[in-house]
């Protein structure tokens, strides 16, 4: 059986985005894809929550 996961190699370390099927030994495949890493939305959400919830303080912005 294959399962692929989604992660992040950066500085000697892969990261994954979700936890593999099993927590045995198993052998694996790492394939490098050509492409640049875009933010996830869930990050580009969260600072769009962030800007919008400063002006909910009451004040008026400067």
């Amino acid at each position: 059986m294959h399962t692929t996961i989604n992660g992040i190699y950066d500085n000697g370390k892969v990261t994954l985005e979700e936890l593999p099927p099993s927590e045995k030994r198993m052998k694996v495949l790492v394939t490098f894809v050509d492409e640049e890493i875009q933010p996830s939305l869930n990050s580009i959400t969260l600072a769009a929550l962030q800007a919008i919830e400063q002006g909910f303080d009451g004040k008026k912005p400067k």
